[in-house]
């Protein structure tokens, strides 16, 4: 985590080992990259996935297999374990911009193609993806024409979208959402929003 501009190297180590490594540059470029933000909302830190490293993908694909095993597993047993199964494939994205708009279009591909051929239609036809978006609309720096575009290529896919909608609170097994309210909501607007 240095940098000797005049010999044109960067000293890092990697978050793995710990392993020191020395490269060489012709041009750098400092990027300061991001976090995820949790907005405050309780229990979002420890028990959401998120998507803004290599990691978090591998994290997010070993969880989606593991519902998937044990949703097949618990479906040999009949309808005993209806609402355990239906759990186990809901799907929750968080965000309506192009992160969880492509991530919601990618799932609904993997249930519709994937999951079929390995699981059954049993299991794929019971996936549910949920995309909350708390804004109006989904990709809302984006034009409206091309927002409601994705957004019917998604609910074509079977994608249940929900805007004007926030994430409250996170359990382990639970997510609350609630009518979200902008900024500029008159106190009239945010009082009928707190009362639905």
């Amino acid at each position: 985590r240095e940098v000797d501009v005049m010999n044109k190297k960067v000293r890092a180590t990697t978050d793995s080992d710990g392993m020191m490594l020395e490269l060489s540059y012709d041009k750098l470029v400092v990027a300061v990259g991001a976090q995820a933000n949790t907005f405050g909302i309780p229990g979002v830190q420890e028990h959401a996935l998120f998507l803004k490293e290599a990691e978090d993908s591998a994290k997010l694909h070993a969880r989606l297999l593991s519902n998937l095993e044990k949703a097949a597993a618990l479906n040999h047993q009949g309808d005993r374990y209806r609402a355990e199964i239906d759990r186990l494939l809901k799907v929750v994205v968080v965000g309506g911009g192009p992160t969880g708009v492509e991530l919601s279009a990618e799932l609904a591909d993997f249930a519709h193609n994937d999951v079929a051929k390995r699981y059954g239609t049993d299991i794929s036809s019971r996936i549910q993806i949920i995309l909350v978006e708390a804004m109006p609309r989904i990709l809302a720096p984006f034009d409206e024409s091309l927002a409601n575009v994705a957004r019917e290529h998604l609910i074509s896919k079977g994608v249940d979208v929900r805007t004007g909608t926030a994430v409250t609170h996170v359990e382990s097994k639970d997510v609350t959402l609630s009518p979200s309210t902008p900024r500029s909501a008159t106190p009239e607007q945010k009082a009928a929003a707190s009362a639905a």
